[in-house]
């Protein structure tokens, strides 16, 4: 038995799921009446012990209760599970960063493929330079910083090359977090240079993520002469380049899965 709430595109508010039970191949729940406008969408979500639940549906059938003032829908289950959590770190302080708008594309192609995607934007934190304390009780956006992490199955880091290497906000970003924060997490690596294409901070990155016994997927990219790879909406100008974010995703997501035991 389930229990929870139920949203789709075409409801203005939540339904919510008062019995839940599956029964081989149909999924059938009673529903409250909150909005009139049905069917719901095949794509629905709820939570369920604190973690987003992703639930693919059709055949969408439903009839009125008259007497209880409920909607009994019956859903042909075809996927089930549990949504991939992923946390994105823009790495540059620069208004108007490639690096963010980097960011922002492989986010959404994680969400297309079914990811929860969280991003932070360094820009927007109130972070302190790393000491080596445990605790910067001054500086709240450490904690939330480190415990959205820390819940995390997986993590997008984008960084701009300075000096042949990453930027220093995103070096003391992962500074103040921790093994407790950071090990086991699935990692996918970005860098964007203002030259030629090279892969000298997707290595430091690499060195980093692996010391901190992080996963980094065997995908990554590296965005050269990154004023001219946008559009001024913030769209990607090249296919190819398009096509990489995908293989990106893509990776990121399967390989999280498998390595979290997310089914």
């Amino acid at each position: 038995m389930l229990d929870g709430f139920i949203s789709g595109g075409h409801l203005k508010k939540p339904l919510k799921i008062v019995a839940c039970e599956r029964s081989e191949s149909v999924f059938p729940y009673r529903a409250y009446e909150h909005s009139p406008l049905l069917p719901i969408t095949f794509y629905s979500s709820f939570y369920f012990l604190h973690r987003k639940l992703y639930l693919t549906v059709a055949d969408r059938t439903c009839y009125v209760n008259h007497t209880r003032n409920e909607y009994v829908l019956e859903k042909q289950l075809l996927f089930l599970s549990f949504m991939v959590k992923i946390v994105g770190i823009g790495g540059s302080l620069r208004a108007g960063s490639y690096s963010q708008l980097a960011l922002k594309v492989a986010a959404e192609r994680a969400q297309a493929l079914g990811a929860e995607v969280e991003i932070f934007d360094l820009r927007s934190l109130n972070l302190p330079f790393c000491n080596g304390e445990n605790d910067y009780i001054d500086y709240p956006d450490v904690e939330k910083l480190q415990n959205a992490v820390k819940q995390a199955d997986g993590l997008i880091l984008a960084t701009p090359e300075y000096h042949g290497s990453i930027s220093g906000a995103l070096k003391n970003a992962l500074d103040l977090m921790s093994f407790e924060h950071l090990d086991g997490k699935v990692a996918g690596s970005i860098s964007v240079l203002g030259g030629q294409v090279n892969s000298n901070a997707l290595n430091d990155l690499r060195v980093i993520l692996r010391w901190v016994h992080a996963w980094v997927i065997p995908e990554q990219i590296a965005i050269g002469q990154a004023w001219k790879a946008f559009s001024p909406d913030g769209k990607l100008l090249d296919e190819k380049l398009s096509e990489r974010f995908d293989e990106f995703a893509r990776s990121l997501v399967e390989n999280t899965r498998k390595l979290r035991g997310i089914s």
